[in-house]
């Protein structure tokens, strides 16, 4: 469906308008009458548009805009005025009550959605990250432990929350890169200091970024999150319920719809909050070359030469951006400007000194002492750690991989011991949020390869996700 099905084609004029700042204030009247009524009548919409917007209507309402308001003097005419232009152009319906004849007005729902959002933009208000990701944990660990026939509903929560978090996490990443581009185009101390601490400090760094940080909320109840969907697609019985229950609530057209639908909805979480590592670094290098920036740009206000020289400086460091006309007209004033440099004894070629190596003593031969052995055995544990770094074991896993999103464990060819050690390092560092894949156990029966015995299990890529 097109946007302009939905909506009428003139619900944006208002807001296009001279008097777009009156229209503005009357639509958030709107959202006031409507979170304490269900419905308003008119008169009474009228009488608070005049007890809140009467100075605006009186002052700020411009009647060469808007023909039918020139003649209109009175502060309840212009109320009226406000009302008709509303409802003409879809912001709200008026309706007439059967047993009163009264004039009723109600908002469509698309109404109240882009008010809400205005409001909302206008109205700072501090945003909890992490009760998304504490909401998703509690309701989940719920849903395990009593699996009702509310489950289905509770998963798709989880989604929707999981995407909340992330949408809300991208728009903290590029609020800080809107300030930060605000803050090239800001010159003056005084406006780079308010920008900084009057707006993004409050705004942004103390209601959002420091709790953000601060809060332990995302790595405690990451792991567990993953857990128990890791498990639920593992459970024939829960999966059963669940596509159950999708059915009955007519979520999707058939059975296999339904299976499809449902895992995906738990490895989009499972992805998500594996993924969460990576976008929380993002911000943070965000926000620290942004405060670095705003530092440097203070010190270099608070610390350029003010003299006639600095002047002078910055005059001519502005004739950079000027055309050739221009360059022209200051030549013509009589001004001549050259480019000079001194020669000095550090501009001649230096020829390099060469130094004579100096003469040293054979070490000698130490015996193997009991502090030697420790240190040997320390060197030997060392190389043990290099040789099934984590580099190299998702090197390793990758090369099983290859192109495939995932391999089970009937398909792996053990042919020798290193092969064998190296999925055992592989498994004990599938929890690592460093690496790119994740082991998954099916079950409890056991696959052979060769002389090797391995346990059911699916070794998964992962899917990373990245701030755009």
């Amino acid at each position: 469906m097109h946007l302009f099905d939905k909506i009428p084609e003139s619900l944006f004029s208002i807001l296009a308008s001279r008097n777009r700042r009156v229209y503005v204030d009357a639509l958030f009247v709107l959202h006031e009458c409507f979170r304490q009524n269900l419905s308003i009548r008119r008169e009474d919409l009228v009488s608070m548009l005049i007890g809140r917007l009467e100075d605006e209507l009186l002052e700020d309402l411009d009647p060469q805009e808007e023909d039918d308001v020139a003649e209109i003097q009175s502060v309840s005419g212009k109320a009226n005025f406000l009302i008709r232009k509303m409802n003409d152009t879809g912001w709200i319906e008026i309706e007439f009550r059967s047993d009163t004849f009264e004039e009723v007005v109600s908002l469509p729902d698309y109404a109240v959605q882009l008010i809400v959002l205005l409001y909302e933009l206008t109205h700072e208000e501090q945003r909890e990250y992490n009760g998304y990701v504490v909401t998703t944990y509690n309701n989940l660990r719920g849903a395990d432990q009593d699996r009702n026939e509310y489950t289905f509903e509770i998963l798709e929560r989880a989604k929707r929350d999981t995407t909340k978090l992330i949408d809300m996490l991208k728009s903290l990443y590029n609020n800080i890169i809107r300030y930060h581009n605000q803050l090239f185009k800001t010159s003056g101390i005084n406006e780079i200091l308010k920008l900084h601490f009057d707006d993004f400090m409050d705004l942004v760094h103390d209601r959002i970024y420091h709790p953000l940080k601060t809060l332990d909320s995302v790595p405690r109840f990451r792991q567990p999150i993953c857990d128990i969907l890791n498990k639920w697609m593992s459970d024939d019985g829960m999966k059963d319920q669940l596509v159950r229950q999708a059915l009955q609530r007519r979520r999707y057209e058939n059975e296999h719809e339904a299976v499809d639908g449902i895992l995906q909805m738990m490895t989009d979480i499972i992805n998500t909050y594996e993924g969460l590592d990576e976008i929380l670094r993002q911000i943070e290098r965000k926000n620290a070359v942004y405060t670095q920036a705003a530092f440097e740009k203070v010190r270099y206000l608070v610390t350029r030469d003010h003299s006639v020289r600095g002047k002078l400086a910055n005059v001519i460091s502005s004739l950079r951006g000027c055309d050739e006309e221009t360059l022209d007209e200051i030549g013509a004033m009589g001004i001549e400007l050259y480019a000079q440099r001194i020669l000095d004894d550090q501009s001649l070629y230096r020829r390099t000194i060469k130094k004579k190596s100096d003469f040293k003593a054979p070490l000698k031969i130490r015996t193997m002492g009991e502090g030697l052995k420790t240190e040997h055995l320390k060197a030997f544990v060392g190389n043990l750690d290099r040789e099934y770094s984590i580099e190299k074991i998702e090197a390793f896993i990758q090369n099983l991989l290859g192109e495939n999103a995932q391999v089970s464990a009937k398909d792996l060819d053990i042919a020798d011991d290193e092969i064998f050690t190296k999925l055992v390092a592989a498994t004990m560092k599938s929890n690592d949020p460093a690496v790119g894949y994740k082991i998954v156990f099916d079950g409890k029966k056991e696959h052979r390869s060769h002389r090797y015995r391995v346990p059911d299990m699916r070794i998964v890529r992962k899917v990373k996700k990245y701030v755009d």
